[in-house]
């Protein structure tokens, strides 16, 4: 009986035991099962990530290379176009196809119809007006004059005539200013010979240049004939003689206030009442004050020595020097 009980407190003490144990591995097993599961876990999330991250990369990559290529593909293509030579179509009667502009970053603008616009007709057009235009450089009335012969052959109705007319005017005007700056010079002769180069293109510029021409020419003759009387006072001059230079002033004074060659003439009586002067003087200075008065007296009241005169005349009256 000791035995069965000794055995029966072994059973108990090992049935006792086994549980134990065998909570302890379980336990254990869902620790590790646990952290295993943990582990597994943001393994996949960062496994996820990752891949997200690559699949972001390459969606770039490709959005990139797309992008590249067109470019590559639009770039050049538009060289092409802003470096293709402009060309305008044959307009046909039904429809005008309007002329690309070269180097245009806005719209198109939109062009009225035109008859034939032919390339060739246009840069044979082009060509004229250019040649026109480098002809204008040295700014003198006959190259005008060529300019504008040149500029005519851009016919009505042609490309370009409403610009080629514009030039003609403003080369007509411009052949006007010159021949009036001519004019206030006293040459009247070339402000006419320029101002007939005037074209009657623009009716307003050529009669603007009809009425100067008239006016040129009277002022022209009037100069002829001021030019004719000073050289015959100048003749009429006789060294020592102050009624010679007298005679002369004379002469001098028929030119008139306003006209051609009247300064000149002004200037040829001062000089000549500075001789008159200088003779009576000079007379006075020999003693001989008679002579020297008379002599003074020949000086006119107009003149910048006319009151040098009057004072010489008082003292020489007295008999002083």
């Amino acid at each position: 009986s000791n035995q069965t009980l000794s055995d029966s407190v072994a059973l108990v003490s090992y049935s006792d035991s086994q549980p134990q144990t065998d909570t302890e591995e379980l336990s254990s097993w869902r620790e590790w099962l646990f952290w295993g599961s943990g582990i597994a876990l943001l393994l996949g999330l960062v496994s996820l990530t990752v891949v997200r991250n690559q699949e972001g990369l390459i969606t770039q990559q490709v959005i990139k290379n797309t992008e590249t290529t067109r470019l590559t593909t639009t770039v050049p293509e538009t060289n092409q176009v802003r470096n293709s030579p402009v060309t305008l179509p044959t307009a046909s009667k039904s429809q005008a196809t309007p002329a690309p502009l070269p180097n245009s970053k806005s719209k198109p603008l939109e062009t009225k119809p035109q008859k034939s616009l032919e390339p060739s007709l246009i840069k044979a057009n082009q060509a004229a007006l250019d040649q026109a235009r480098q002809l204008v450089e040295p700014k003198q009335a006959s190259v005008y004059s060529d300019a504008i012969a040149i500029a005519r052959q851009v016919k009505p109705g042609d490309p370009l005539y409403e610009q080629t007319q514009k030039y003609i005017t403003r080369w007509s005007q411009s052949i006007l200013a010159l021949a009036t700056k001519r004019a206030k010079k006293s040459d009247f002769e070339g402000a006419i010979a320029a101002a007939q180069l005037v074209p009657k293109d623009n009716p307003s510029v050529y009669h603007e240049a009809n009425d100067a021409i008239k006016k040129w020419q009277i002022l022209s003759q009037q100069k002829s004939q001021n030019q004719q009387t000073i050289q015959t006072a100048i003749k009429q001059v006789q060294r020592n003689q102050a009624s010679s230079y007298n005679r002369a002033i004379a002469t001098l004074r028929k030119i008139p206030p306003g006209q051609p060659k009247y300064a000149t003439a002004q200037a040829l009586i001062a000089q000549a009442s500075d001789k008159i002067y200088g003779i009576a003087k000079s007379r006075a200075s020999r003693g001989k004050f008679l002579s020297a008065i008379n002599t003074a007296k020949l000086v006119p009241k107009d003149t910048p020595y006319y009151g040098a005169a009057q004072e010489a005349i008082a003292r020489w009256e007295q008999g002083r020097p």
